[in-house]
Protein backbone atom coordinates (compact mmCIF):
# COMPACT_ATOMS: atom_id res chain seq x y z
CA UNK A 1 0.00 0.00 0.00
CA UNK A 2 1.25 3.35 -0.62
CA UNK A 3 2.30 4.64 2.40
CA UNK A 4 3.60 8.38 3.88
CA UNK A 5 5.78 7.98 6.70
CA UNK A 6 6.59 10.63 8.92
CA UNK A 7 10.27 10.44 8.67
CA UNK A 8 12.93 12.17 11.25
CA UNK A 9 15.64 9.94 10.75
CA UNK A 10 15.93 9.53 14.72
CA UNK A 11 15.54 5.69 16.14
CA UNK A 12 11.63 5.37 16.47
CA UNK A 13 10.59 6.33 12.80
CA UNK A 14 13.67 4.54 11.47
CA UNK A 15 12.30 1.38 12.93
CA UNK A 16 9.01 1.87 11.33
CA UNK A 17 10.30 2.86 8.27
CA UNK A 18 11.77 -0.61 8.10
CA UNK A 19 9.21 -2.38 9.35
CA UNK A 20 7.00 -0.92 6.81
CA UNK A 21 9.28 -1.48 4.05
CA UNK A 22 9.71 -4.85 4.64
CA UNK A 23 5.79 -5.45 5.02
CA UNK A 24 6.24 -4.65 1.35
CA UNK A 25 4.68 -0.73 1.48
CA UNK A 26 5.04 1.38 -1.59
CA UNK A 27 7.01 4.44 1.16
CA UNK A 28 7.13 8.12 0.78
CA UNK A 29 9.04 9.43 3.56
CA UNK A 30 8.32 12.91 4.69
CA UNK A 31 10.69 14.69 7.17
CA UNK A 32 9.81 18.48 8.23
CA UNK A 33 11.85 20.82 9.25
CA UNK A 34 10.61 23.12 11.77
CA UNK A 35 13.58 24.81 12.53
CA UNK A 36 14.79 22.45 15.45
CA UNK A 37 18.36 22.93 16.72
CA UNK A 38 19.45 19.25 16.42
CA UNK A 39 20.05 18.49 12.60
CA UNK A 40 21.67 15.38 12.11
CA UNK A 41 18.35 13.53 12.29
CA UNK A 42 16.93 15.54 8.94
CA UNK A 43 20.45 14.08 7.74
CA UNK A 44 20.43 10.51 8.67
CA UNK A 45 17.06 10.81 7.27
CA UNK A 46 17.83 11.66 3.77
CA UNK A 47 21.12 10.03 3.77
CA UNK A 48 18.50 6.58 4.55
CA UNK A 49 16.00 8.02 2.47
CA UNK A 50 18.70 8.04 -0.45
CA UNK A 51 20.28 4.66 0.24
CA UNK A 52 16.77 2.70 0.33
CA UNK A 53 15.41 4.79 -2.35
CA UNK A 54 12.61 5.74 -1.08
CA UNK A 55 11.30 9.37 -2.06
CA UNK A 56 11.60 12.48 0.85
CA UNK A 57 10.83 15.68 0.51
CA UNK A 58 11.68 18.22 2.79
CA UNK A 59 8.34 20.51 4.17
CA UNK A 60 10.02 23.44 5.21
CA UNK A 61 8.40 24.87 8.32
CA UNK A 62 11.08 26.42 9.77
CA UNK A 63 9.23 29.73 9.80
CA UNK A 64 6.75 27.95 13.18
CA UNK A 65 9.92 27.51 15.47
CA UNK A 66 9.25 31.15 17.54
CA UNK A 67 5.54 29.85 17.65
CA UNK A 68 7.08 26.55 19.64
CA UNK A 69 9.13 28.06 21.79
CA UNK A 70 9.61 26.93 25.50
CA UNK A 71 11.03 23.60 24.80
CA UNK A 72 15.35 22.61 23.73
CA UNK A 73 14.78 21.72 19.89
CA UNK A 74 13.13 25.43 19.66
CA UNK A 75 15.01 27.48 22.12
CA UNK A 76 18.04 28.68 21.72
CA UNK A 77 18.26 29.80 25.57
CA UNK A 78 17.36 26.17 26.57
CA UNK A 79 20.03 23.65 26.18
CA UNK A 80 19.49 20.21 24.58
CA UNK A 81 19.69 17.20 26.48
CA UNK A 82 22.50 14.82 25.42
CA UNK A 83 22.88 11.41 26.08
CA UNK A 84 20.69 9.41 28.51
CA UNK A 85 17.34 10.68 28.77
CA UNK A 86 15.81 11.30 32.15
CA UNK A 87 12.31 11.84 32.90
CA UNK A 88 12.94 15.69 33.38
CA UNK A 89 15.41 15.95 30.32
CA UNK A 90 13.04 14.78 28.39
CA UNK A 91 10.02 16.92 29.54
CA UNK A 92 12.69 20.08 28.04
CA UNK A 93 12.40 18.31 24.27
CA UNK A 94 8.74 18.43 24.11
CA UNK A 95 7.56 20.95 21.55
CA UNK A 96 4.25 22.07 21.50
CA UNK A 97 1.68 19.87 19.68
CA UNK A 98 4.60 18.74 16.93
CA UNK A 99 2.46 15.35 16.08
CA UNK A 100 -0.66 16.55 15.55
CA UNK A 101 1.59 19.55 13.02
CA UNK A 102 3.72 17.19 11.02
CA UNK A 103 0.41 14.09 10.90
CA UNK A 104 -1.52 17.34 9.19
CA UNK A 105 1.32 17.84 6.78
CA UNK A 106 1.45 14.60 6.09
CA UNK A 107 -2.54 13.91 5.54
CA UNK A 108 -1.76 16.24 3.07
CA UNK A 109 0.79 15.35 1.44
CA UNK A 110 -0.78 11.48 1.69
CA UNK A 111 -3.86 12.94 0.22
CA UNK A 112 -2.25 14.98 -2.69
CA UNK A 113 0.11 11.76 -4.00
CA UNK A 114 -2.97 9.29 -3.35
CA UNK A 115 -1.41 7.23 -0.58
CA UNK A 116 -3.74 5.10 1.47
CA UNK A 117 -1.90 5.13 4.74
CA UNK A 118 -0.37 7.22 6.94
CA UNK A 119 2.41 6.38 9.73
CA UNK A 120 4.31 8.11 12.62
CA UNK A 121 6.47 6.55 15.55
CA UNK A 122 6.57 7.54 19.02
CA UNK A 123 8.43 6.06 21.69
CA UNK A 124 6.94 4.61 24.92
CA UNK A 125 8.76 7.60 26.82
CA UNK A 126 6.61 10.07 25.95
CA UNK A 127 4.03 8.68 27.95
CA UNK A 128 5.35 10.40 31.06
CA UNK A 129 4.95 13.71 29.68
Amino acid sequence: MKTVIVYSGGLDSTVLLYHLRDAGNDLHALSIDYGQRHRCELDRAAAICAELEIPQPIADLSAIQPLLAGNSLTSPEIEVAEGHYTEESMKTTVVPNRNMIFLAIATGHALSIQAGQIAYAAHSGDHAI
